[in-house]
C-alpha cells in the first residue's frame, strides 16, 4: 500500500509540475511587459519628489522669510514638488500605460511595442512630442494630494520622533 501511494503521489506531483511548467511557459512567458517602465516611473517620481521637496523647502522658506518647519511652507513646497514630479514622470506613466494595455500575440508578446524606448519613439513620431504628457492633469489630481499629505505627515513625524 505504501509503495502504491508513493508512486501515485509521485505521479501526481510530476503531473502537476508539467502542467504548471506548460501553463507558465505558454501563458506567462512575457507577462512582465510593464515592469521596466513601471520601475522607471517609480524611480523618476521618487527622485523628483525627494530632491525637489528638500531644495524647495529651503528656497521658499527664505523667500517668504518664514521658518522651514512651518506647515504652510510644507504644504506649498509639497504642492510645487508634486507638479514637478508629475511633469518629469508623466512620460514614463504614459509609456507604462501604453505598454501594459497593448494587445499581445499568442506567445504573450506585445504587438505594438518591443521596449520602453520603442514605445517612446513610436508615440512621439506618430502623435507628436506632447503626447507623452497626455493625462498630466489626471495624474496630478491623483498624485498632488498624496504628495502634499505625505510630506506634511513626514514633517510632523520628524518633529514628534
Amino acid at each position: 500500500m505504501f509503495l502504491v501511494f508513493t508512486k501515485v503521489d509521485h505521479h501526481y506531483h510530476h503531473h502537476q509540475y508539467h502542467q504548471y511548467h506548460q501553463y507558465h511557459h505558454h501563458h506567462h512567458n512575457h507577462n512582465h511587459e510593464g515592469v521596466v517602465p513601471t520601475m522607471l516611473r517609480a524611480s523618476v517620481l521618487a527622485a523628483a519628489e525627494l530632491a525637489t521637496y528638500d531644495v524647495l523647502k529651503e528656497i521658499i522658506s527664505k523667500a517668504l522669510n518664514r521658518d522651514s518647519s512651518s506647515v504652510v511652507i510644507h504644504m506649498i513646497t509639497a504642492f510645487i514638488s508634486s507638479i514637478i514630479s508629475c511633469f518629469v514622470s508623466c512620460p514614463f506613466d504614459y509609456v507604462r500605460s501604453r505598454i501594459m494595455n497593448q494587445p499581445i500575440d499568442e506567445d504573450g508578446r506585445g504587438v505594438l511595442y518591443t521596449s520602453t524606448l520603442n514605445c517612446f519613439i513610436k508615440s512621439i513620431n506618430n502623435e507628436g512630442f506632447l503626447c507623452i504628457f497626455s493625462g498630466f492633469f489626471a495624474f496630478f489630481a491623483r498624485l498632488g494630494p498624496n504628495t502634499v499629505l505625505t510630506f506634511v505627515f513626514l514633517e510632523f513625524f520628524r518633529k514628534v520622533l
